[in-house]
C-alpha cells in the first residue's frame, strides 16, 4: 500500500513538472516582431517646424546646385558650420556630369557635380537645379534623369536624407513672358514634387517666407531679380533651419 502511494506521489509530480515545462516554453515561443514605420507623407513639402535646427546639423550637411546656390556660399556663415558648399554658374541638371568650377576650394576643383553627390560623406543632401533649364519643354524627361541621379545618391549611401530645393518665381527669365514663366516654374516644381514622393525623397519649397504677395521672390532679398543678395541668402538660410525632417518624429517602431 505504502508503494502503491508513493508512485502515485511520484506520477503526480511528473505530471506537474511537464506542464510547468510546457507553459515555460510557450512563454519562451511568444515573441513580438518590431519593425519602423515611416510615417512621413512625401507627397507634401517638407512642413515648417517651430524649433529651428541647430547650427550643429550643418556640419554633416551638403549643398550643390546652380549659381542661387552661390550666394548661400558666398553669404551666409555655412562653411563656419562645417557643411559643403559647391555651386556653379549655368549648372543644369543634363550638365552635373562635366562641368567644373576651378574657382571652388581645391577639393573641389577638379570634381563634377555628380562625382561630389555620389561619393560625399555627408547625410544630409541639398539640391538646388532647374533654372537653367526652365525654358526646356520635356519635363518629364527631366524628371526621369533627375531620378536616375537620386537613384545613385541612394546606392551609394541608402541612409542619406535627400532635398530637392524647388525653384522660386524671379523677377523675370529673358525670353519668357511673365505667363510663361509661371507654366515653367509650375511645371518644374511638379516634376520635383513628384519625383520626391516616387523616391521618398524631401521637397523643399524655397517660398516659404522668402516671396511677395505677387508670388515671387521679395525685391529685399535679391540684387538682380533673381539671384539672392546676402539678406536673402540669410533669411532663406533660416527657412532652411526651419524646414529640416526630422526622423524621430515619423518613424516609430511597432512591435506585433
Amino acid at each position: 500500500m505504502k508503494q502503491r502511494y508513493l508512485l502515485h506521489i511520484l506520477l503526480f509530480s511528473t505530471m506537474l513538472t511537464s506542464c510547468h515545462s510546457s507553459n515555460i516554453t510557450d512563454k519562451k515561443e511568444t515573441a513580438y516582431h518590431c519593425r519602423n514605420i515611416n510615417y512621413y507623407d512625401y507627397t507634401k513639402p517638407v512642413p515648417y517646424t517651430e524649433e529651428a535646427i541647430d547650427a550643429s546639423y550643418y556640419a554633416n550637411t551638403f549643398f550643390a546646385g546652380d549659381s542661387r546656390m552661390g550666394s548661400l556660399y558666398l553669404y551666409t556663415p555655412l562653411k563656419d558650420y562645417g557643411a559643403e558648399v559647391w555651386y556653379c554658374e549655368s549648372m543644369s541638371l543634363y550638365r552635373i556630369y562635366d562641368m567644373l568650377n576651378p574657382d571652388m576650394f581645391e577639393q573641389f576643383q577638379e570634381n563634377t557635380l555628380y562625382s561630389l553627390l555620389t561619393t560625399t560623406q555627408k547625410k544630409n543632401i541639398y539640391i538646388w537645379l532647374g533654372i537653367n533649364e526652365i525654358r526646356q519643354n520635356d519635363w518629364d524627361g527631366w524628371k526621369n534623369t533627375y531620378g536616375e541621379v537620386i537613384d545613385d545618391i541612394r546606392n551609394h549611401d541608402p541612409e542619406c536624407s535627400v532635398y530637392l530645393m524647388s525653384s522660386y518665381k524671379p523677377e523675370y527669365i529673358t525670353d519668357l513672358t511673365d505667363e510663361e514663366l509661371n507654366q515653367q516654374l509650375a511645371l518644374a516644381n511638379e516634376a520635383m514634387a513628384s519625383l520626391a514622393s516616387e523616391k521618398h525623397v524631401y521637397y523643399y519649397n524655397t517660398e516659404d517666407g522668402m516671396i511677395d504677395e505677387a508670388n515671387k521672390i521679395k525685391d529685399e532679398y535679391v540684387w538682380d531679380g533673381l539671384h539672392l543678395n546676402a539678406d536673402g541668402a540669410n533669411a532663406l538660410l533660416d527657412s532652411i533651419a526651419h524646414h529640416v525632417v526630422k526622423e524621430e518624429t515619423y518613424v516609430k517602431k511597432i512591435c506585433e
